[in-house]
């Protein structure tokens, strides 16, 4: 698994090297960070691979979390302030998505056909089907697990709705959308902490799941959650 996941980040590399959105110049200040990046990605390339000959309302969430993963590489490396937070608030509704719609196929099936009277639940909704979860309510208590995505939620739904000039990007020109050091920087500590928490409740969800994956796969998911998150996992 790691001389795949070290190719997977070559190929990675060259191609934002050949789209000239990187250089070696950018590698030497920011490389670590673009590897740690990478490796969160593929965390969530293992859910999609493990759910992919599931029904739709079982994998079709998770497939588009990873390719939230991927899109914001690409936004945060252009300086996309405004998609970068439409993605993370993107890939926190999505997984809590596929916890409610993976134990529900007909109301799954109602939301693609239009016929729901309301389209997605609330993030609260959502959060609240979590908190009823029996393992996840045990494992849970006493975290910040929800509190946490439900502050990013919010957070970066005043990027989404323009709140204020605050939560503006205000472009004036394409020269003004460009690589910003210190957003990236906020980024990766960002999407660490996201992509953790995710990840322990994508775990705790589907844990038999999880432990029948192969050791290098559950290896590397372990590998990218917070301390905090590897003491809630170790509990069960």
């Amino acid at each position: 698994m790691a001389c795949l996941v070290d190719q997977d980040f070559e190929e990675m590399k060259n191609y934002l090297k050949r789209r000239a959105i990187i250089d070696d110049e950018w590698l030497d200040r920011n490389q670590s960070n673009l590897i740690l990046l990478h490796n969160l990605v593929m965390t969530f390339l293992i859910w999609d691979h493990n759910f992919r000959k599931k029904d739709d309302n079982q994998r079709y969430f998770i497939g588009e979390v990873r390719s939230d993963c991927i899109n914001g590489i690409l936004a945060v490396l252009t300086g996309s302030k405004k998609s970068v937070n439409l993605i993370l608030r993107g890939m926190v509704e999505s997984t809590l998505n596929h916890f409610y719609y993976f134990d529900h196929p007909i109301e799954y099936e109602m939301l693609q056909s239009g016929n729901s009277n309301d389209d997605y639940l609330t993030f609260k909704e959502l959060t609240n089907y979590i908190r009823k979860h029996p393992l996840m309510a045990i494992c849970l208590k006493d975290t910040q697990v929800l509190e946490r995505l439900d502050k990013c939620y919010k957070a970066t739904s005043k990027f989404v709705h323009a709140q204020s000039p605050k939560f503006m990007q205000l472009s004036k020109a394409l020269s003004e959308v460009s690589f910003d050091p210190i957003f990236f920087e906020w980024y990766v500590k960002k999407f660490q902490e996201v992509t953790s928490d995710l990840n322990v409740l994508l775990v705790l969800f589907h844990y038999e799941d999880f432990r029948a994956m192969q050791r290098d796969y559950r290896k590397l998911i372990m590998s990218q959650l917070t301390k905090e998150n590897k003491v809630i996992l170790a509990k069960i």
